[in-house]
C-alpha cells in the first residue's frame, strides 16, 4: 500500500525529531538502524529513495532539522508519484 510506504518514510523524520528533542527512549543508533532498514526496503523499489536514506544514515545527527525534513518530504513524494497515489 501506498500508505504504508509513504508512513515508513515519515517515521524517519519523526525519529529524527525524537532524537534531536533528547526523547530517551530514542537514540541516534535507533535512528541509524531504521534509515538502514528502510534503505534496503526500498532499494527494489526505488534507487533514489534508498539513496537518499542511506546518505541520512550515514550522516546520522549532523544534519540539521531542515535538511532532514526536505531530504524526507522529497522521498515521501517520490513514492506518491511513482505509485500513482494514495490506495
Amino acid at each position: 500500500m501506498v500508505t504504508d510506504k509513504i508512513a515508513a518514510l515519515y517515521r524517519i523524520l519523526l525519529l529524527y525529531e525524537d532524537v534531536a528533542g533528547g526523547v530517551v527512549s530514542t537514540t541516534e543508533d535507533d535512528y541509524i538502524a531504521y534509515c538502514n532498514r528502510i534503505a534496503v526496503r526500498f532499494s527494489a523499489i526505488n534507487q533514489e529513495i534508498a539513496e537518499t536514506v542511506e546518505g541520512l544514515a550515514l550522516m546520522g545527527m549532523r544534519l540539521p532539522h531542515h535538511t532532514v525534513r526536505s531530504c524526507v518530504l522529497h522521498v515521501t513524494n517520490l513514492m506518491e508519484r511513482q505509485l500513482g497515489g494514495d490506495d
